[in-house]
């Protein structure tokens, strides 16, 4: 059986030597870097940890984080965390969206490098692997969805110890039944999607699903997104994207544009099961 905690403690020593690397490189020491962890735990357990219709209160941050009352206290009167240095308004993003960033996603960044101040500021940011994103009804048992779990009939979806799961879907601390789910993540080598983040996004609804990634098996007027079949013929809207400005274009142009790990999106489509389909809603070339 698998140590949770010894997993996820793995996974952290990992990313934390690549981050103590670089952090050694422009001369942070410990002491500052404790500091500024010890703010982020406090920013997320306030936004991201309090209950439903409560303020969240010092006592339940100090028990969230393990910091002492008075520290969070001292810390909560500071001026609000701002990590906007890391991209501005005018960042692009290719293969992804900001929201899609992450510990544990691989991305390359291009900008102006401030060697004073040690910042990056991004013109462009690309990630390294197909970001998928997808929404679709997922029963969810008592017991929560697991280490892996299954959307839109054919998609494979496994969690890690670093994915995100605000609502408990994943340990079952959270609601079961059927629900619309989100899935964000990236494909594997084996085409299977890890997740980086899973959430509850309300009523299940067959007739409201969105649905991200590579395509391939392409043929006039159907193409395939991780095995769901995707009909151009009954698209609401078809836009390219990656044009500037964004086209509109027709199903002909579509198909002439892209190629097997395009990345495509469609959404607002209905979902068929038996075999897997989506009809309808807006289809998107993106970068």
């Amino acid at each position: 059986m698998i140590n949770q905690k010894h997993v996820l403690s793995a996974a952290t020593i990992r990313i934390l030597r690549a981050l103590v690397r670089v952090l050694l490189r422009y001369g942070m020491p410990f002491d500052s870097f404790a500091e500024l962890a010890k703010r982020v735990y406090i920013d997320v357990a306030q936004k991201d940890y309090s209950l439903p219709g409560r303020k969240q209160s010092i006592s339940r941050i100090s028990t969230l984080t393990g910091i002492y009352r008075r520290e969070v206290s001292r810390l909560l009167e500071l001026p609000e965390i701002d990590d906007s240095e890391i991209t501005n308004s005018t960042t692009g993003f290719e293969g992804g969206a900001a929201e899609d960033i992450m510990v544990g996603v691989k991305l390359e960044a291009e900008g102006d490098f401030n060697t004073d101040t040690g910042i990056l500021t991004a013109d462009k940011i690309r990630f390294r692997e197909t970001r998928t994103r997808i929404e679709a009804q997922v029963t969810v048992p008592a017991g929560g969805l697991g280490g892996s779990f299954t959307i839109m009939d054919v998609i494979t979806v496994n969690t890690t110890p670093l994915t995100e799961d605000d609502d408990g879907l994943i340990d079952g601390s959270g609601a079961s039944g059927g629900m619309q789910v989100e899935v964000r993540g990236f494909v594997d080598g084996n085409g299977t999607v890890i997740a980086t983040r899973v959430r509850e996004r309300g009523s299940a609804d067959f007739n409201d699903v969105r649905l991200r990634g590579p395509i391939d098996n392409i043929v006039n007027p159907t193409f395939e997104i991780l095995g769901v079949t995707v009909d151009t013929a009954t698209a609401t809207s078809i836009f390219d994207d990656t044009a500037s400005p964004a086209q509109s274009i027709n199903a002909t142009t579509f198909f002439n544009r892209v190629s097997d790990g395009t990345p495509v999106q469609v959404e607002d489509g209905t979902f068929n099961s038996g075999p897997p389909f989506i009809t309808g809603g807006d289809i998107e070339i993106e970068d």
